[in-house]
Parts: C-alpha cells; structure tokens; sequence
C-alpha cells in the first residue's frame, strides 16, 4: 500500500480529493494571488476580481503571472469558467507561452461554441468532436492534459472531449521566459480575449489521468490537493529513510550540475564546394567563356592570389584577408588607428570614419596618422599597444581646460591644444553606474541578458521592456541582448544608436531627459540604493561612521576624487535630510560622472 494510496483511504469522507496536487492555484478570492506557489498574477487593462472570480469583459482585460520558476512540459491546464455568452470566438481561459509559442485552453476559436487546445499557428490543435457548448451563468469544468510524448486530452465536467490525439512534439517552457496568462489567447493574437469569469484556475506539472481529472471535477473548485506533510505522515520508517537518502543524492548531483561550465553558443555555416566562375559573354550565363580564379581588385595592388578555380571558401577568404592587410596596403591599419583615435578623443583624424577616401574628411594630422598605421603594424596589429600608445601620450593626457588665444584659433580643437572634454557612450554610462554601485558582473564571455521578452505572432517578433533584478542581468551593457527596434530607455537617452542601423559616428546630445533618466530610471534608483550599502559598509570596516567619512567616501566611489570644502558641508547636509541614497544619485547626475576630462 503507497503513501498515496494510505492517504486516499483516510479520506473516505472525500473521495473526489485530488490525488496529486497543482504547482499552481489561484482561485480568485481577492485578487490573482497563486495560493500553492509565487505565480502572483497582475490584472491588466481592465480585470477585476469580484465575487470569487476574475472578471473578463472580452475587449482587453487579462491577467498575467510572471515566469516560470522551474521547465514545464507535460503538464494539464484546468478551470471553472463562467460564460455569460456562447457567441464569442477565440478567447483564451489559461495559457502557457514564451515568445511566440505557447499552449491555451481556448473557448470557439476554429469552431463556433466549441473548446479546443490553442497553440502557436495551430501546430499543437486538432479539431475535435466534443459537441457545442450549451451552458450559460454556471461554471463549466475545463482541462487540457499535455503529455510528454506530444499526446493531447480534452476534457469537459470530467468527461472526456473528443478523441484525444498526437500533433508533433510536446514543448518545453523554460523557466524564466515562459508565463501564465488568463482571460487572453496569447500576447498579440487577434480576437484573443475571453468574456466571462474564470472561478478558479490550476496547473500541474504532470500530465493527469483521465480518473484525476474526473475526480477534480466532481470534487469542485474548493478541493485541495495531497500535502506534503499529508505524504510524509504516511510513509514507514524505512520509506522515510529510503527518501532521506536521495534527497541527499539529489543534493548532490545537483551541486555538480551547478558546477558544470554553461555550453558557449557555436555558430557554424554548412561547408559546400565552390563552383567555378567562368567569364560570360556579354554577361550571359548561356554564354559561359575562360576559367578564371578569386582575385583582388588590380587598381589597388597585387590581385593574383594564386588560387586554383575551385579553391574552397576557406581558402577564399584567408588569402582575401591577407590581400587587405598586406603591409603594402596602407589604408587598412589607417582605418583602424582613425577609429580607435575617434574612440578617445571623441573625433578621429579624419572626421568621416567610414570614408578615408577622396569623398570623405581631410586628415587633421596625416604623418601622426602614418606614424600610428605603421606603429600597429609593426607590432604585429596589437590594438593593446596602440591603446597603450595613445593614453600615455602627452597629448591624451593634457587637461581640458580652455586657453582663449588657443580658443579663437581653433574652437573645434582640430589641432589638439587641449584633452577636449568627451561623454562616456550610454552602455559606459551604465556600466558606470553599477561599478560604483559594487553591482558590476564582470563575467566575461557567454550568453547575453534579456531586459526584453520576446513574444510574435504570423512569424513577427515584438519585444516588451522588462525591467530584470539580480546578478545575471548587472552584466556589462555589451553582453546585453538588443533586439532591433527596441531600445532601453536609459541607454537611448544617451544616444545608444539602434542595432539595425550602421553607426560609425554615434550623435552625442545634451537633453533635461538625460538628467531624468539619471535621476528617476528604475535602475538608478536601485544602485543608488547598492551604492548607500556599500558607502556604509566601507566606513564601518575602516571604523569611521561620521556623515563626513561617508560623504567622502562617497566622491571616491562615483567621482574619484574627495570633495572640496563647500561640498563636504553641503553633502553632509544633503545626506542628514534626504539620506546617502539620495547622494548616490545626485552623484550619479554630476557632469563629472559621465563625461571624461
């Protein structure tokens, strides 16, 4: 006799109890509250919670959790619905989706007054001959069961709907980009909304039994499942010891799971021969004339590069990577020292970075910008050298104050009288902000982080801001996901240039939403918060807890610097009404701290 089994008899007084219990309930009380785990749902656009349930009004109104805490595949949907109408098509009761894809228990979408299993461009539904539905004002007893193997079960009061059947693979949900909705089919789908009430809504992470099923139904929306306290209470001692032994192999075999490096993404084409190219007369293909080999442009040097005809594609491009860093071709390493010179002092040599030719800029200084070219290729290409190069030359590390006979001379500072003052770009203005917040991830290398998520419909992508807590997503702003045409806030105030578009030369403005963004981002107003722990939390250590020694400690933090006399006394002052917090972003919002001198 299971544990289970010992249960299901001490509670012959209920014998329609489930037998397994939900990972997910949410029974609409007072609000989407998740009563067995932390999928707390948010009513958007209208739902409301009355009387026991959430109210759908069929227009916009729904109601969302966020993501999965654990990977969800076989798995059963299940409600108690109210439907004021029969005469709607397409509303969605409960779904699971991430992206574009997702899984519904839907309500006459394909057919009129009809219940079906909802999924991305229908890849998981089938028709099935369950009969209309005929019930209007009381509850209805719906679930979907989704094996592991792909197989589909639909279920009506109890009953089974339909014939179940098998459409392709089941799908996984992943934790952390995979959530609940009620009241909507899924994100961005037409006619996707539900009027009526949703009573009480559950979700399993097992596919459940047709007598489970059956048995929830009849036990109504108020049944609970089998504790766990329940369970243990009815295990033998031997039972107990046997779980206490692999829930500590569990343990273990997780520890060495979390120690296992994540698989680094590889990205590979599918090699194939290379045809011969032949010259065509007067370019027609029908007109096929000599062999002729891969070769460079004559007009700009040495073009043979001794390849056969059907020299493969890797061979290809290896000798046209060579053929265009030759140490006979100037113009390349002028290119790359024009950019990384643009990169430290705010404009390069020549002020067209894409175009060092006749139609682009004139060179404000073309022997430094020869001697530089030449400098990186001697040194074997090394761009650590040529950094190195520049930061510790004289000319980098002038100041930037102004000199007026210089000033009326050369305004633009063309001919480097002065170290002209440059804004840090918008991924250095946050990762700024989270080094001095002691947040910064410094992981290097991996997958990237999500501050969006992805969702589509008819095979488009759209993308909603998120705004993500924690470690994984404190990672310099490089290893940040930036779908195109969907920027951060903070980072498109400062000018951060949209993915789709090539930017050599990126605008830098000066906007007030620049300073709102560094004083209301949501992002700002939690480092500021690291950054006040971190301010105490160096005094405490060195002894020193005085307004004074935080203040101080503060400016070395974000400015690098202690601060003068005026502004330790109005700092002090600042910080005795508004708080170290409040400092951090003041700080923050200096010229001082976002733009280099």
């Amino acid at each position: 006799l299971s544990a289970l089994e010992a249960v299901g008899r001490q509670r012959v007084a209920k014998p329609a109890t489930l037998a397994v219990s939900p990972i997910s309930r949410w029974t609409f009380e007072k609000d989407a509250t998740d009563a067995l785990g932390s999928l707390h749902g948010v009513l958007k656009d209208g739902a409301t919670v009355a009387d026991g349930r959430l109210k759908l009004d069929g227009r916009k109104a729904h109601a969302v959790t966020p993501s999965l805490t654990k990977d969800l595949r076989e798995k059963t949907l299940e409600a108690w619905v109210v439907l004021p109408t029969l005469d709607q098509r397409g509303g969605g009761v409960v779904t699971v989706e991430t992206g574009g894809v997702f899984d519904s228990l839907v309500f006459a979408e394909r057919q009129p007054r009809t219940w079906m299993a909802g999924s991305n461009n229908f890849t998981r539904t089938r028709d099935v001959v369950g009969g209309p539905e005929t019930l209007t004002g009381e509850p209805v007893h719906a679930a979907i069961v989704y094996h592991a193997d792909g197989r589909v079960a639909l279920y009506r009061n109890g009953q089974p709907y339909g014939e179940p059947y098998r459409a392709g693979d089941a799908v996984t949900f992943k934790a952390a980009e995979s959530r609940v909705l009620f009241g909507m089919r899924h994100t961005g789908g037409g006619s996707a909304f539900l009027t009526g009430d949703i009573e009480e809504a559950r979700l399993y992470d097992r596919a459940l039994t047709a007598r489970e099923v059956a048995a929830s139904a009849k036990a109504g929306p108020d049944a609970v499942g089998v504790s766990e306290k329940e369970l243990l209470a009815a295990l033998t001692t031997a039972e107990q010891g046997e779980r206490a032994t692999l829930q500590a192999e569990r343990a273990k075999l997780r520890e060495r799971l979390a120690a296992v490096p994540r698989p680094q993404p590889v990205f590979a084409a599918v090699a194939k021969a290379v045809p011969v190219t032949h010259v065509l007369g007067r370019g027609s293909v029908e007109k096929p004339g000599a062999v002729v080999s891969a070769g460079g442009v004559a007009a700009v040097g040495a073009a043979d590069f001794g390849l056969l005809p059907d020299a493969s594609d890797g061979q290809r491009r290896a000798k046209l990577a060579a053929w265009i860093a030759r140490p006979e071709n100037p113009l390349f390493a002028r290119v790359m020292v024009n950019r990384l010179w643009h990169h430290h002092f705010g404009v390069g040599f020549v002020d067209t970075p894409s175009d060092l030719g006749f139609n682009g800029g004139r060179p404000s200084h073309p022997e430094l910008l020869d001697h530089l070219a030449a400098e990186l290729v001697a040194h074997g290409w090394s761009l650590k050298y040529l950094h190195k190069l520049i930061v510790t030359s004289a000319t980098y590390r002038q100041a930037s104050a102004k000199n007026p006979a210089a000033f009326a001379v050369d305004a633009d500072n063309r001919f480097l009288w002065r170290k002209s003052p440059t804004r840090l770009e918008a991924e250095a203005v946050r990762d700024a902000i989270l080094t001095a917040a002691g947040q910064l991830n410094a992981t290097v290398g991996g997958p990237p982080f999500y501050d969006v998520r992805t969702h589509g419909n008819a095979g488009t992508k759209f993308y909603e801001p998120i705004d993500p807590t924690g470690t994984a997503f404190n990672r310099r702003t490089v290893y940040r996901f930036s779908p195109r045409g969907e920027r951060s806030a903070l980072l498109e105030t400062f000018d951060c240039p949209d993915p789709s578009a090539l930017t050599p030369r990126r605008q830098v403005t000066t906007t007030p939403l620049q300073a709102l963004a560094l004083w209301n981002n949501s992002l700002v107003l939690r480092m500021s918060g690291y950054f006040a722990e971190r301010v105490d939390a160096a005094c405490a250590t060195a002894g020193d807890i005085a307004v004074s020694a935080k203040v101080t400690q503060a400016y070395r933090l974000a400015l690098s610097r202690v601060p003068t006399a005026d502004e330790q006394k109005a700092a002090a002052a600042f910080v005795a009404k508004h708080g170290l917090a409040a400092l951090g972003r003041v700080l923050f919002n200096c010229n001082e701290f976002v733009v280099i001198e």
